[in-house]
């Protein structure tokens, strides 16, 4: 089965418009701030588009792949799968982000990219980053 690449920049309000969904890979090595030993691989994102209540863009969906991390116990490579879902609201102003805070998770896009070109590959950075362990290890025994 062919993957195509999911767009780097995406159209938040015309796809919450057209309730779109859009799925395809990211190359791993596209994600330079990813604390990985290998950038080999992609991962799978799928994502639909709405609006809520107050009319803010609703994404939804999930991201799928594994990654490569230095074992904290015995400094191999060990490979841990990454399954993180989506479920976030496109805010545009700080203040905006004040208000949610405590109410949901956000992406903070500015104004100007709302209606235009966002980066959407930084979003699901962001997300993958938020999602992974904060130590990396093998489970349940380490070889060393």
């Amino acid at each position: 089965m062919l993957r195509h690449e999911l767009p780097k920049n995406f159209d938040p309000q015309a796809l919450a418009r057209q309730q779109a969904k859009v799925g395809g890979v990211i190359p791993i090595s596209s994600l330079s701030r990813l604390p990985v030993v290998s950038r080999e691989g992609d991962l799978s994102v799928e994502l639909s588009f709405s609006f809520n209540d107050t009319f803010l863009v609703l994404v939804r969906g999930r991201i799928r792949g594994v990654l490569q991390f230095e074992c904290h116990r015995c400094l191999d490579a060990v490979a841990l799968p990454i399954e993180q879902a989506i479920d976030v609201v496109i805010l545009r102003t700080d203040q905006q982000a004040k208000d949610w805070l405590d109410r949901t998770d956000f992406w903070l896009i500015g104004p100007d990219e709302l209606s235009g070109s966002a980066p959407l590959w930084d979003c699901i950075e962001e997300e993958v980053m938020l999602a992974l362990p904060l130590f990396a290890k093998h489970e349940p025994d380490c070889p060393s």
